[in-house]
């Protein structure tokens, strides 16, 4: 009995004191410290290109591009078809070209003309010879100015005459009606009739603006 005794007691006491005897508290685990160095960024995705198809593709309209100053010319002369043309209206129809041609430039907007205009053909072609914003032109192109200057020729034909060209046609005063019109066909009857005949020069001048 008495071994049985302390037999238990050997196997109970140790559990007791185990049971009295308080744990110690469990460490926290360590924390990383702060090294202050922030980890690399990564990029920025680069986006895909996005391919648009042909079909979708709407092309930009080229911009207009201005007409130069002798195309001006041109249409100004051209639309005052079938007008009395003329600055200075004491000038007879008869010899009123470079009248009626210095109203269809200063239309046009050909600058340092006299208000009044040009009366003469010789005196107009004086004038273009020194504008700057004329230049001599070898061939003739529609909305230049073709001159034969009075007193140039050989006396068959009286009076110079003043054109400017048109696209079939040359545009100028009539002197039986003073209205601006195209009656002459061509350049070759224009030459043929004041420099064949008449022995006066052609001189082609082209408005390039100031």
């Amino acid at each position: 009995m008495i071994i049985y005794i302390a037999a238990l007691l050997a196997i109970f006491v140790p559990l007791l004191l185990a049971l009295k005897t308080p744990r110690k508290p469990t460490e926290p685990s360590p924390q990383p410290r702060e090294t202050g160095v922030k980890p690399p960024s990564l990029p920025p995705a680069t986006p895909e290109p996005v391919t648009i198809p042909e079909s979708e593709v709407v092309a930009s309209e080229p911009k207009p591009i201005p007409p130069s100053p002798r195309e001006v010319l041109y249409q100004v002369a051209f639309t005052s078809l079938g007008r009395r043309m003329g600055l200075d209206t004491n000038i007879p129809k008869e010899v009123n070209c470079a009248n009626a041609i210095t109203h269809v430039m200063t239309l046009a907007g050909v600058k340092g003309l006299p208000g009044k205009g040009i009366p003469g053909t010789s005196t107009l072609y004086d004038w273009l010879r020194k504008s700057v914003e004329f230049e001599k032109a070898a061939a003739p192109q529609f909305g230049d100015i073709i001159i034969y200057p009075t007193g140039m020729g050989n006396g068959e034909v009286r009076n110079g005459h003043v054109f400017i060209a048109g696209k079939h046609q040359l545009m100028s005063n009539n002197s039986a009606t003073g209205r601006w019109d195209n009656h002459w066909e061509n350049l070759a009857e224009a030459d043929a009739f004041y420099t064949k005949k008449g022995g006066i020069p052609r001189f082609c001048f082209r408005w390039i603006g100031g």
